[in-house]
């Protein structure tokens, strides 16, 4: 894994199922998408502090594991979690995070903060020129 992407994500956990994510930006926001299929929004939770993103997802068992008398005969449908943690680049506002699920995609968006661009002045001093004779 290269520098960059290490400093922009960051899976955690050993044996945790980690979703696909895309990540970008523009001058006026900065989106993350992770594609988390068969989550719904009470499964899913996200937090921030000090520029970094915390998200985390946790399903629950098999719904139809106790309904009737069914028992496994083999089982390798499984409903792991995750947890994925993603800097935030210095010019977002956080403030502003909003996040929408749908069709299996979590789309969070940062609004970058507008540039701000400050005038330098630059003081020009007048030449000194010598006359003749000095």
């Amino acid at each position: 894994m290269s520098m960059l992407q290490d400093v922009l994500f960051n899976p955690v956990g050993v044996g945790v199922s980690v979703p696909e994510i895309n990540i970008r930006k523009n001058d006026k926001e900065f989106q993350v998408v992770l594609a988390v299929p068969g989550y719904d929004a009470s499964q899913l939770e996200m937090t921030w502090e000090d520029k970094v993103l915390d998200i985390k997802g946790q399903r629950g068992a098999d719904e139809n594991e106790n309904e009737g008398n069914w028992y496994y005969l083999r089982r390798e449908i499984k409903t792991p979690g995750f947890h994925y943690r993603v800097e935030l680049p210095q010019a977002t506002d956080e403030s502003q995070i909003g996040a929408e699920l749908k069709d299996g995609l979590l789309t969070i968006r940062v609004p970058m903060l507008a540039k701000k661009t400050i005038p330098i002045k630059i003081e020009s001093k007048n030449a000194i020129s010598l006359t003749e004779g000095e």
